[in-house]
C-alpha cells in the first residue's frame, strides 16, 4: 500500500482539480451593505445546472480520522462541480485524482487545508469524501441537486494496487 503524505493547499498546486476558496485575502473586495462589507464575487467555477441541475446547498457534520488512514474508495461528479466550505477555524484533508473511468493514481494529490479555507472540485475531478482531521468539523456544501441516487456520482472501489494510505505530515 502507498503512503501519501498530506501537501500545503495552495490555489496554484490545486489548480487542475478545482478552487481554493480562502477568504477574505484571495483578491481585493467591492465595497457592499452601504460600505460594512466587502462582498468577493466569482470565487469558484460553479457548475450546478448541466442536463436540468439545480443548485443544493447542505449542511454536513462529518467526524475526524486519525492519520494514518487507509482508502478504499473514490468518487467523483461528472457534470457538475462540488463545493465545501468548513464552518468555523477548521482544517480538513483533500483528497483528488484527475481520470477517466476511473482515478489516475499518477495524478493523485493530498492536500491539507488551512482553517477557514475550502474548495469547488470541478465536474469529473475524483475525490475522497470530505475528511474531517483535527475535531468534528461542519461543512457548507454547494452540489447539484439528483432525482435519483446515482444520478451524477460515479463511485470506484480502488484496485488492490490502486489503494493508498494517508499518513500525518512530517
Amino acid at each position: 500500500m502507498r503512503k501519501f503524505y498530506p501537501e500545503p493547499l495552495t490555489p496554484e498546486e490545486f489548480s487542475p482539480y478545482g478552487d481554493v476558496i480562502a477568504f477574505p485575502s484571495m483578491r481585493a473586495g467591492a465595497v457592499a451593505n452601504g460600505g460594512t462589507a466587502l462582498r468577493f464575487d466569482g470565487i469558484a467555477k460553479i457548475e450546478l445546472m448541466a442536463q436540468g441541475g439545480r443548485p443544493e446547498l447542505s449542511y454536513f457534520r462529518v467526524e475526524p480520522i486519525s492519520l494514518p488512514h487507509k482508502c478504499y474508495e473514490m468518487e467523483r461528479h461528472p457534470i457538475s462541480s462540488q463545493m465545501f466550505i468548513p464552518i468555523g477555524n477548521q482544517r480538513f484533508l483533500i483528497v483528488v485524482a484527475l481520470g477517466e473511468d476511473e482515478p489516475d493514481m499518477s495524478t493523485l494529490r493530498i492536500f491539507m487545508s488551512e482553517p477557514n479555507v475550502g474548495v469547488n472540485y470541478f465536474p469529473g475531478t475524483w475525490h475522497h469524501a470530505v475528511i474531517a482531521v483535527d475535531v468534528r468539523t461542519d461543512f457548507l456544501v454547494l452540489g447539484r441537486s439528483k432525482i435519483h441516487d446515482d444520478e451524477d456520482v460515479d463511485f470506484v472501489r480502488l484496485k488492490p494496487d490502486q489503494l493508498f494510505t494517508i499518513h500525518p505530515s512530517t
